[in-house]
């Protein structure tokens, strides 16, 4: 069972070195492998995710708080000056935006290999920091994530990001 893991947590490195600094594909998953206990452990840390949009950074601004709320998500920090967007304090549970949350979050999964994210309470933290750059507008959003089970255990574990809830953001803003 050892080497299945070791073979897992080869994979996933080799996965995440060769995919470089580009952007992720949307529903790839990037950070976490399991051990045979079916525990989750993370194998990088969090990192943004980028894009860009060729507009002047503060019409992308602009455009990226239509984005959030759009997406229902409160823009809870709102910083023109440093062109900064996001909520730090999400809560969701089951489904969003119409879809399952697994869509968004890997958190492992049960005992019946159901992914945990749709069965937990997930709550994440969404930040997007806009930078000019010439003519085009740098976009990075951090999102970072954790799940609780909502039964009588209230366990908590880490959820990483599929990336579809940066390219969500950063296709509406780009929309605008």
């Amino acid at each position: 069972m050892r080497a299945v893991f070791v073979g897992l947590a080869g994979a996933v490195a080799l996965g995440c070195a060769t995919a470089g600094s580009g952007s992720q594909s949307t529903g790839e998953l990037r950070d976490v492998a399991h051990n045979e206990n079916g525990q989750m452990l993370r194998t990088t840390p969090d990192y943004a995710i980028g894009g860009s949009v060729s507009r002047p950074v503060d019409e992308v601004y602009a455009s990226m708080l239509l984005a959030y709320q759009k997406l229902g998500i409160e823009a809870a920090i709102n910083d023109p000056v440093n062109h900064r967007v996001g909520n730090t304090a999400v809560n969701v549970l089951h489904h969003w935006n119409g879809e399952d949350l697994s869509r968004f979050f890997e958190c492992g999964r049960d005992a019946l290999q159901t992914p945990r994210a749709d069965d937990d309470r997930i709550t994440f933290s969404v930040v997007t920091t806009l930078g000019a750059s010439g003519a085009e507008t740098k976009v990075e959003t951090l999102v970072t994530a954790r799940g609780t089970d909502p039964g009588a255990n209230g366990s908590t574990v880490y959820c990483s990001t599929t990336g579809h809830l940066e390219a969500l953001l950063l296709k509406l803003a780009k929309q605008q």
